[in-house]
């Protein structure tokens, strides 16, 4: 076996893993197809959605679903615990009861999401 396809076959089988390891994170919510295809071309991992689902700010989008968004305020609480997640700024995970809908990166917070207080 050459070299460079067994280098080529530890490195799918180490991303397996580490996306299997990512998944555990966020056991607790379902994916919904669509979530994982957009999470997939967003490049945004699932470790990056259990960390906006952990410390972003809580915003009511309608339909009843919520949106964890990292902000600023909340990149502020997490460092105070040694998270740093400024290159996360703008992305939001978009939920209804236990399912992602989607994740997205967001500039601007839409008119219409209210922020829970």
């Amino acid at each position: 076996m050459h070299y460079a396809y067994t280098k080529y076959c530890l490195n799918n089988i180490w991303q397996m893993l580490k996306f299997l390891i990512d998944k555990e994170v966020v056991m607790s919510f379902v994916f919904t197809t669509h979530a994982c295809k957009r999470a997939k071309q967003r490049s945004i991992s699932f470790s990056l959605i259990d960390l906006a689902v952990s410390y972003g700010s809580i915003y009511f989008v309608g339909d009843g679903c919520v949106a964890y968004l990292i902000d600023k305020s909340s990149i502020k609480i997490a460092e105070h615990e040694c998270i740093c997640m400024e290159k996360l700024l703008g992305v939001a995970v978009i939920v209804s009861g236990k399912n992602i809908v989607t994740v997205q990166h967001t500039r601007k917070i839409p008119n219409h999401w209210k922020r829970w207080r």
